[in-house]
């Protein structure tokens, strides 16, 4: 009989819990995740200029660098065909020397 009161009376005792209200709690939450985000996309556009400024001079000069090489390449590569046509001029004329020296009797 003592069994079955006590078990009675756990079913039938009132059961006190504390309620928030769901509505207010979901404002709450989101609010607190929007400004988490916010400050999050914040510090990344800030480090996004950090970056683009701080990169700035270094692509303003490996563009000069690749400029200047381009140009020293194009000299470079307009020296050594003047060079071979001079070279080739010569090989041209010491052949015909050689072939005139060939045919003297």
């Amino acid at each position: 009989m003592y069994r079955t009161a006590v078990a009675t009376l756990r079913l039938t005792a009132p059961r006190r819990a504390f309620y928030v209200s769901s509505i207010s709690a979901e404002k709450d939450l989101n609010h607190r995740a929007g400004d988490v985000l916010l400050k999050g996309i914040e510090k990344a556009e800030a480090a996004t200029e950090t970056v683009k400024e701080a990169a700035q001079p270094i692509t303003e000069t490996v563009s000069n660098l690749a400029g200047q090489a381009k140009t020293e390449g194009k000299k470079a590569a307009a020296d050594v065909e003047a060079k071979s046509t001079q070279v080739g001029a010569e090989i041209k004329g010491q052949a015909k020397k050689a072939k005139a020296e060939l045919e003297r009797p």
